[in-house]
């Protein structure tokens, strides 16, 4: 099975214990990486220094780190681990986040019957708190026509569960340093320019959904990096100025005109599948949640 490199970023505002569930996650998988490259976004706090200390003692043969002088915000720091990356297969994970166990294995049986595959991802369950405390799921369309279609309104990949093809994404051009649409700019760079993406069925992440994150998707510097964002896709040729009109109108509402409370309420109800206690043996989806929207 092929050989992959994990591609990280952590800056100094994340939590010493979510640093460390989240590369204990990917250490554990039942294919474990090749390499681990986890670039340092500026001068971190001595509590995050001792993890990355830990884990670099445990595995010393394994572990990259890369840092960066200031802070520069997640796309210019992936952009840079991105080209220290040994192999041609990266594995994305984010410092906050938890892979699943076999989602590495999932990921890699799934490449190899896709030749010429630039991207894959898989399903999330987002969590409050604690990683058992699951509200909800971001379920993604599996195949590349299905996916041009929904990038259209959304991002159609979840981008802490990505394999990344490392010479096709920077073929692209990289990351864009806009704020929270980092990894929109790349899927939209690489729709627009034929490669192709897919996403596997199977849950991959349990992905931290709190307060913060939709405090994050709003105000004004979030809608105007949306702006960015939507007029890039149109420039593309991937929506019309029609559907980019509606798109920013509609985000300008979720961004500008509802407050943290109720945009949590929002994505729930429309945006997300529902949790239930009950789950399927294959994929680990609750039951019927592919019919039931909350």
């Amino acid at each position: 099975m092929n050989c992959y490199s994990v591609l990280m970023s952590v800056y100094c505002r994340e939590e010493p214990e979510n640093l460390r569930l989240a590369v204990e996650s990917m250490l554990e998988q039942t294919v474990a990486p090749s390499e681990f490259v986890l670039v340092c976004d500026g001068p971190l706090t001595r509590e995050l220094d001792d993890v990355i200390a830990e884990f670099c003692a445990g595995y010393p043969a394994l572990f990259h780190i890369l840092r960066l002088e200031e802070n520069q915000g997640l796309g210019a720091a992936l952009n840079a681990g991105l080209r220290q990356c040994r192999y041609e297969l990266v594995a994305r994970m984010d410092s906050d986040d938890i892979a699943l166990p076999d989602r590495m294995r999932l990921q890699l049986e799934a490449w190899e019957t896709r030749p010429g595959l630039s991207v894959l991802g898989g399903q999330i369950a987002e969590f409050s708190h604690f990683p058992d405390n699951i509200t909800a799921y971001r379920q993604v369309p599996t195949e590349t026509e299905a996916i041009c279609a929904y990038l259209k309104r959304r991002s159609p990949m979840n981008h802490t569960t990505t394999l990344l093809r490392k010479s096709h994404v920077l073929e692209a051009g990289g990351y864009e340093a806009v704020a929270g649409f980092e990894d929109y700019f790349l899927w939209i760079k690489l729709i627009s320019r034929g490669f192709s993406m897919a996403n596997i069925p199977q849950l991959c992440c349990r992905v931290r959904a709190d307060a913060a994150m939709y405090r994050r998707r709003g105000g004004w510097q979030y809608f105007k990096n949306t702006v960015k964002m939507e007029a890039f896709l149109l420039r593309s040729g991937l929506i019309t100025v029609w559907e980019c009109g509606q798109n920013v109108a509609v985000r300008f509402v979720g961004a500008m005109l509802i407050p943290v409370k109720l945009r949590r309420l929002a994505f729930l109800r429309f945006l997300r599948l529902r949790a239930l206690e009950e789950t399927e043996d294959r994929g680990g989806f609750p039951l019927y949640a592919r019919a039931e929207r909350v």
